[in-house]
C-alpha cells in the first residue's frame, strides 16, 4: 500500500501544528528550568496535559537545574525508564519513582 503524499495546504497545516506544539514544550521547560514548575507537579497531574506528554523524560529532567546529566541517567537507570522514553509512556511506578527521588 503506498503511502499518501498530502496536499501543501495539509503540509502546511501540519507544520503549523508541529511548530506551535514545540513553542508549548520549550515553555515547560523553561517553566522547569526557572523553577515555576517542578517535575513532580508535572507527573502526578491526574489528567497528562498532552504537551507534556509527547516531552521525552529525559529532556524534563535536564531541564532541571539540580541535577547534572550524570545525576539524571543514574536516575533514569534507577527507576528503570528507557533513554528514548517519553512522559506518556512511564508506567505508575516509573512516575512514582521519579517523584519520589526528586520530592
Amino acid at each position: 500500500m503506498a503511502v499518501p503524499v498530502p496536499t501543501p495546504e495539509q503540509r502546511t497545516a501540519a507544520l503549523a501544528a508541529a511548530r506551535k506544539t514545540r513553542k508549548a514544550q520549550a515553555e515547560v521547560i523553561a517553566s522547569l528550568r526557572s523553577g515555576g514548575q517542578t517535575v513532580p507537579q508535572l507527573l502526578s497531574a491526574t489528567t497528562p496535559d498532552p504537551v507534556v506528554a509527547k516531552i521525552r523524560v529525559a529532556q524534563l529532567l535536564n531541564a532541571v537545574p539540580a541535577l547534572s546529566s550524570a545525576q539524571v541517567v543514574a536516575l533514569m537507570d534507577k527507576a528503570g525508564i528507557a533513554a528514548s522514553r517519553r512522559v506518556a509512556g512511564l508506567s505508575e511506578r516509573q512516575r512514582a519513582a521519579l517523584v519520589d527521588a526528586l520530592s
